[in-house]
């Protein structure tokens, strides 16, 4: 689905693209010793996402949420989390980005995870070709990187989003659950401003 809409359409996609979630109780509360949190720590509003790096939407996402946490004043920030959607579960560049965070902190996690959803993927490209280009970019030392990805130090936490998110019902990426508000709401797709802004507006009434 394009990210940009004609006006007749406008209306009834983004309300089909916002649902209400009901059992809030199956979100695992942001925290700051356990999430990448993108924005201020302290911020009234979450945007929880979840992401597969091999998911073309979420690289369409990605630069809109971005945007409307920085002018958003502190008032929201973005919440990244994982949801392979391989039949396994099992994602090398959720991994790795893992890795990366535990090996050289959240900076470096996010800047890893722009260069994953930023790089060309030309046809035939491996994953470990790009988590080392993306690793080189960052000054990661590759042997640190690739012992901690062979050992599945970082699967477990792949796993806990993962296994979060089918609780929650989701089933695509990118998946984006709007906290903090009066209504708890699901943002399906790679939404644009546009009806971020109306999920934003809706959470408040």
């Amino acid at each position: 689905m394009p990210d940009t809409l004609a006006p007749a359409q406008s209306l009834a996609t983004s309300q089909q693209r916002i649902r209400l979630l009901q059992d809030t109780a199956l979100i695992r509360p942001v925290a700051a010793d356990s999430d990448h949190i993108y924005g201020s720590k302290s911020a009234a509003i979450s945007l929880i996402t979840y992401m597969d790096f091999n998911c073309p939407y979420c690289r369409k996402v990605r630069p809109v949420i971005m945007r409307e946490v920085h002018t958003s004043g502190g008032k929201i920030n973005w919440v990244f989390r994982h949801f392979p959607l391989a039949d396994n579960g099992v994602s090398a560049e959720a991994t790795a980005a893992e890795c990366v965070a535990d090996i050289a902190g959240e900076n470096k996690f996010w800047g890893f995870a722009a260069n994953l959803l930023s790089l060309p993927r030309p046809t035939g490209t491996d994953s470990i070709a790009l988590i080392r280009r993306s690793a080189l970019k960052e000054r990661i030392e590759w042997h640190k990187l690739e012992s901690c990805m062979s050992e599945n130090r970082q699967q477990a936490k792949v796993s806990r989003d993962r296994a979060e998110a089918v609780q929650l019902g989701i089933n695509a990426t990118p998946s984006t659950v709007l906290v903090g508000g009066k209504s708890v709401l699901l943002l399906q797709g790679a939404v644009s401003t546009d009806v971020l802004q109306r999920a934003l507006k809706q959470s408040g009434d």
